[in-house]
């Protein structure tokens, strides 16, 4: 096969612009995964610290979450269990993360370390936790979260 010059400076020209464009996504990708995970950091301090205004701004208006037990809970049954205090959460972590980008959707895997309690029950365990975002006005909130408590293999 032999190459003109104008096929060699198009086939440079596509390549430069496929590599530019491939790098500029991964680097899109990364910094969203950031600023998901910044998020997700400041939902876990928010509940940590009752901040009931900034759950308001970071779980979405539709939220719901499938706690450990199997209940479908929406974003005013969260925020009224942590208001009154029958849910209190005094740390709560992640790790084991695993963050998959879709656009304006995310979708975050973790592995939870939660140490609390619901009424009088102790409620601390790890869990497995699958927490879906969407992007509205350049600012990520959650929609959906799931939480799974692991329980030892016999």
């Amino acid at each position: 096969m032999r190459f003109t010059s104008r096929t060699l400076l198009i086939l440079v020209i596509s390549m430069t612009i496929w590599t530019t464009g491939t790098a500029s996504r991964a680097a899109d990708a990364t910094a969203d995964e950031v600023s998901v995970a910044a998020t997700e950091a400041a939902i876990n301090e928010a509940i940590e610290q009752k901040d009931l205004a900034a759950l308001d701004r970071l779980w979405a208006d539709e939220y719901t979450f499938v706690n450990p037990y199997g209940q479908l809970q929406t974003k005013a049954d969260r925020l009224r269990l942590l208001q009154s205090g029958e849910l209190k959460v005094e740390a709560i972590s992640y790790d084991q993360i695993a963050t998959r980008i879709y656009g304006d959707t995310a979708v975050v895997v973790a592995r939870s370390t939660v140490h609390g309690s619901r009424v009088q029950d102790d409620i601390s365990s790890q869990r497995r936790v699958t927490s879906v975002f969407v992007r509205r006005n350049g600012h990520w909130q959650v929609v959906a979260q799931q939480s799974t408590i692991i329980v030892s293999k016999r």
